[in-house]
């Protein structure tokens, strides 16, 4: 493999010789490099996960970002059949980072709306301490209050100081205190960065939809302008997406959209911004855990309530209730995911449904059914997942399920899984009243993790979920390995 500055040479060169035949070259050659990228040796690409770093919040929180912000320009060496990119150096620059700054603003409407719908402007700052695990975010939340649909808008701001989580809701001048374990600390800085990174990262997918426009410089640096319109028959509205993309670091520096009415034809509206930043020195006492002056506290960090492991409830009208607790993806594609339900309505004991599982055997015969799918960040419509079982813990009375579901063939999750897709459909208990066919789908987020993470967030799921802290021991990253290939064998038998 060629030296990272002969490369940087290589891309100097195709930038002084850019041409629409040229852009062609460089997207097929760009979503060729991320296909062939697994087959490429230890040697000539090195993994992330064995990448090493300061201490664990740093490691996870660096991986969380490469996961997130895929690879996004590329070329083919001079003289070698595998692929080399632009990014190759990306992991160990972010493993350097001290900080992470994504700054910005997104669009909704004025509240109230009057007779025309107004936008205005919302500032989004989230700033990442990677050396201390500590992060400060800012965003909003339109709540639609029924039945009569009005409109209130919720400016919150979350402070995180390695032990504390301050909620603050800026809108009725509040603030709420939680405590975090050990695990739940680990998954808040992964869940939280992957959440304000999503909106500047782009798949391989969405990338081969973008055309090169031009080329743009932020603060000295060459950047290529790729953009993307897309039309929506429904609303009768076109949106347009605009990235600046490093073609020597191989990252998004600033992130734009725009809208307007398709017939009209006008003028581009500016909806959203963003611009990401590593290694800038944050404001002094921005990680504190400090309430603002004549905010209400509704608690104190003596009397805060520990954040427990939880992701997505559901729940039906007469009275059946549960709840997803977390789904994680491994590099291949295989899922895991924990969950409780329980209907105060039946006279089965959950222990009773327990009893007589088999690790890579059916489901337990739950209240309720759930199947597991891609959401569209993934094209490829012929993947299909089979649930199994792999283990159960207790906490607190609750019963929880832990089920593996197997693709049916090798799915590359840092690339495509950012959401996983839940159906969750009451079971045919012959119970008066229930109808077996009624669901609802769920979009859930997923935790996509390396080999080396493994004991760090499935086994440490687990122990979260037990009263006694551990997890089952029989799960390993070797057995689970091992179990879903013997599944995907019986798929295709």
């Amino acid at each position: 493999m060629r030296p990272a500055e002969d490369i940087r040479k290589l891309i100097k060169n195709l930038n002084d010789t850019t041409s629409a035949q040229m852009d062609e070259r460089v997207r097929k050659n760009m979503l060729q490099a991320l296909a062939e990228s697994e087959k490429t040796s230890a040697r000539t690409q090195p993994r992330i996960g064995r990448i090493i770093m300061k201490n664990p919040i740093t490691k996870l929180a660096a991986v969380a970002m490469v996961i997130t912000a895929v690879v996004l320009i590329g070329i083919n060496q001079f003289g070698g059949s595998s692929a080399a990119y632009a990014i190759t150096d990306m992991p160990e620059l972010l493993g350097q980072a001290k900080t992470i700054h994504v700054k910005g603003w997104t669009s909704a409407l004025k509240v109230p709306v009057k007779e025309e719908e107004h936008l205005e402007r919302h500032q989004v700052e989230d700033w990442y301490d990677m050396e201390n695990g500590r992060c400060r975010t800012t965003g909003f939340a339109m709540i639609v209050m029924m039945p009569d649909e009005k409109r209130l808008l919720v400016k919150a701001e979350t402070v995180f100081d390695g032990y504390y989580e301050m909620q603050i809701n800026h809108s009725n001048k509040s603030v709420t205190f939680y405590k975090l374990t050990e695990f739940m600390r680990s998954l808040y800085i992964r869940r939280t960065l992957d959440r304000s990174l999503e909106a500047i990262s782009l798949t391989p997918e969405e990338i081969a939809d973008f055309e090169k426009v031009g080329q743009d410089q932020l603060e000295g640096m060459e950047f290529d302008v790729w953009e993307k319109k897309t039309s929506y028959e429904q609303g009768g509205k076109e949106e347009k997406f605009v990235y600046w993309m490093s073609t020597i670091l191989g990252k998004i520096a600033r992130f734009r959209s725009w809208e307007r009415e398709q017939k009209a034809e006008g003028e581009w509206r500016l909806t959203s911004e963003r611009e990401l930043k590593l290694n800038v020195v944050p404001p002094e006492g921005v990680f504190e855990t400090v309430p603002p002056p004549e905010y209400t506290l509704n608690n104190t960090k003596e009397t805060a309530s520990v954040h427990r492991l939880f992701t997505q409830p559901f729940g039906w009208r007469d009275s059946v209730q549960g709840e997803i607790a977390i789904v994680i993806a491994l590099p291949n594609g295989v899922a895991i995911m924990g969950w409780h339900a329980e209907d105060p309505a039946s006279d089965s004991a959950q222990a009773e449904r327990f009893e007589y599982l088999e690790i890579g055997g059916t489901l337990p015969k739950m209240c309720v059914e759930i199947a597991f799918g891609l959401w569209p960040t993934y094209n490829d419509q012929n993947v299909t997942y089979v649930g199994r079982h792999l283990a159960e813990t207790q906490k607190d009375g609750r019963f929880y399920e832990w089920a593996i579901f197997v693709p049916n063939k090798d799915v590359d999750a840092s690339r495509v899984l950012r959401r996983s897709k839940v159906r969750i459909g009451l079971h045919r208990d012959n119970r008066e009243g229930v109808e077996a066919e009624e669901t609802n789908d769920f979009y859930v987020e997923t935790v996509v993790i390396q080999e080396d993470e493994f004991d760090l967030f499935v086994r440490g799921a687990m122990a979260e979920l037990s009263d006694e802290r551990v997890a089952p021991a029989d799960v390993t990253y070797d057995n689970v390995i091992n179990l879903s290939g013997e599944i995907r064998a019986s798929m295709e038998e």
